[in-house]
């Protein structure tokens, strides 16, 4: 079946018949969403950094989820029916941008949930034992790396 026949098929749900109209939506509905993501992200981070450093990784991604996921959650929701309500607009090219915005805004909160928050928990491990955050080679820790730093000079 060619594209065509199927878009054809899903213009009475989507408002358009070419997908020369959706380009600008999909690129403007992942600019959006880049940003929903990283405000997501930073919440996720100022919360685990405002958690005490002597708590085990469990506990402090307890104390960060419990704070950080009312947050996102609050958000992400009011974003998600803002953007569902917009489908119900008259005009084709701001259904398929609501359409195609509400779902994104669905994943990035799936996904921070999910996945970047047990890269978070990884993370936590390596920060517990002096690991190199991106090598995982063992480092001295910040005071004692501090303490050499001044006798060298």
């Amino acid at each position: 079946m060619p594209i065509k026949h199927v878009n054809k098929t899903l213009s009475p749900f989507w408002g358009a018949q070419d997908t020369k109209r959706t380009k600008g939506n999909c690129i403007t509905s992942a600019a959006r969403q880049r940003g929903i993501g990283i405000d997501d992200t930073f919440v996720m981070l100022a919360a685990w950094r405002r958690t005490s450093v002597k708590l085990s990784v469990p506990e402090r991604m307890g104390h960060m989820m419990s704070e950080a996921a009312v947050s996102i959650t609050i958000t992400s929701l009011t974003d998600m029916i803002s953007f569902w309500i917009g489908i119900l607009s008259p005009f084709p090219s701001v259904q398929i941008f609501c359409a195609y915005s509400g779902f994104a805004v669905c994943f990035t909160y799936l996904w921070h949930i999910t996945f970047f928050a047990g890269c978070m928990a990884v993370s936590g491990h390596c920060e517990f034992k002096n690991l190199h955050a991106i090598f995982g080679y063992k480092v001295l820790p910040e005071s004692v790396a501090i303490k050499g730093a001044f006798k060298a000079a």
